[in-house]
């Protein structure tokens, strides 16, 4: 039976450090739009991943946890068409200023990063379950903090000068940048039960400003 479904989502863009509301609502909605959808349709199954992800974008780089939601839709015999949402870094970013000369040497750049994604998957079945390619596209925004040395121009974001305890001039960047960015990837759907399968997968993200993502993810999917 045909099914048609109308939604309209609107994020308020927020200063750097004010993404967990964004990242909560959008998971909100998204995963009530695959309990609905997958009740309704056939040949969709929904994703759930957890991984650990080498990030970097521009003058920061990290390693941390890393998540993914997503709906698949089997169109052909050999394909899939993946929509969703997933978390590209998260990093605590610090809230004050360093005080001291100590504090500004050791200071890291950190980032949080999340993505809408759009992904072409094709796949060959075997017994005991199903290798898959993935390629698409992401909407992404990346949020983090950088410091230089002196009194400097952030090559991205706002820039705030300030000095420490020892008279020392130091220049923190926060920005928060949008872009688009390409994923490759390749995994492995095992079988488990009859609409469950353990997704392994590996991927790697490349966009605008320098943005590199590699991520390992182990995850389940649930064919409705």
């Amino acid at each position: 039976m045909p099914l048609t479904i109308s939604v309209s989502i609107r994020l308020e863009i927020h200063p750097v450090g004010q993404s967990v509301i964004r990242k909560t609502l959008v998971s909100m909605v998204f995963l009530s739009l695959c309990t609905f959808n997958a009740l309704a349709v056939d040949n969709v199954y929904a994703v759930f991943n957890l991984g650990y992800s080498d990030a970097e974008f521009a003058t920061s780089e990290g390693k941390s946890a890393a998540y993914k939601l997503g709906l698949g839709y089997q169109f052909d015999r050999q394909w899939y068409a993946e929509f969703g949402f997933q978390q590209l870094a998260d990093e605590s970013l610090p809230g004050d200023l360093p005080e001291t000369l100590e504090a500004a040497q050791s200071y890291q750049n950190k980032m949080n990063g999340i993505g809408m994604y759009a992904a072409l998957l094709g796949k060959a079945s075997s017994q005991v379950g199903e290798l898959y390619y993935r390629l698409g596209v992401l909407n992404t925004d990346i949020e983090g903090q950088s410091l230089l040395t002196g009194s400097a121009t952030c090559d991205l974001g706002v820039a705030t000068e300030f000095n420490v305890a020892s008279g020392d001039t130091f220049t923190l960047c926060n920005y928060d940048e949008s872009g688009i960015a390409g994923v490759v990837g390749i995994g492995f759907d095992f079988y488990l039960s009859g609409k469950t399968m353990l997704r392994a997968e590996v991927e790697h993200i490349q966009g605008e400003n320098d943005l590199k993502v590699s991520t390992g993810f182990i995850g389940i999917r649930y064919n409705f």
